[in-house]
């Protein structure tokens, strides 16, 4: 009895043993379960976490890539646009060039023009020189010729009288330099007078006369005067006299009587 008793105890108490190690494995089990649940939670967690911070920065990047892709568009837009303008310009300056040789072209053709215009105009003036000479020296041996005649024959100074104006007139011009006044390029100033002296008895006939001073310099080209008084006086004030002044007598008939005057040949300046 004694020994199946003490079996009996032993058996028991080994499965008191048994049982307590087996509590407690399960308690460290289930603690260990616990704990490793708490781990994956908060893994989890982060894990999720992390998972929103990448797809927040997924979508930065998206929106940034898209901000990219709008300048990268409106880059291209500004690069053909800055194309267009190029051909643009590129075309205007071809035509600019073309007009700027054409151009050249016509100026080199006026200034050939111009130039043999200028030649032109020179021997003209040369040959209206030489005719106004000639004019005046014909004029001047008209009328010694006609006081001769009215002086030795008793019918010239009826002949004088019906002798046109033009051939009896005399042209003549004064230059009176300023004391004071100079031309910007230091040259003298003068005062200028153009009259045309005219026999007494056929003042009367004349009703103004006109003198043409045909020059750019002048304001007022066409000068007139009806004082016989003075002879019919005119006057400017400038720095040059002209070769050529057109003389154009008005009578009082209507009738007109054109005649050429060299200032120039007067005052002795040629």
């Amino acid at each position: 009895m004694t020994d199946a008793h003490e079996q009996l105890t032993a058996v028991l108490s080994e499965g008191v043993r048994r049982q307590k190690r087996g509590t407690w494995v399960f308690l460290i089990t289930m603690v260990l379960t616990i704990v490793t649940a708490a781990v994956l939670v908060v893994a989890a967690k982060r894990t999720s976490s992390q998972v929103l911070d990448l797809r927040n920065e997924r979508a930065a990047i998206v929106e940034e890539m898209r901000g990219y892709q709008t300048e990268a568009a409106r880059a291209r837009n500004e690069l053909d646009t800055v194309k267009a303008q190029k051909a643009t310009i590129d075309a205007l300056k071809d035509s600019a060039n073309a007009e700027l040789e054409t151009l050249k072209t016509n100026i080199d053709k006026s200034k050939q023009e111009l130039i043999a215009e200028k030649h032109k105009l020179t021997a003209d003036k040369k040959a209206l020189t030489q005719s106004v000479k000639l004019y005046e020296q014909e004029r001047t041996s008209i009328r010694t010729s006609v006081a001769k005649l009215s002086k030795t024959t008793p019918t010239g100074e009826k002949l004088t009288a019906s002798l046109p104006l033009a051939a009896v007139a005399v042209p003549k011009a004064e230059a009176k330099k300023h004391p004071e006044l100079r031309t910007p390029s230091g040259d003298p100033i003068y005062d200028f007078k153009c009259r045309l002296e005219v026999p007494r008895d056929r003042q009367a006939e004349i009703a103004r006369v006109v003198y043409r001073f045909d020059h750019h310099s002048f304001a007022q080209k066409d000068m007139a005067s009806s004082d016989s008084a003075s002879d019919f006086e005119v006057g400017y004030r400038g720095w040059g006299a002209l070769s050529e002044v057109v003389i154009t007598i008005e009578k009082r008939s209507g009738e007109k009587e054109v005649m050429p005057f060299s200032m120039r040949e007067a005052l002795g300046w040629n």
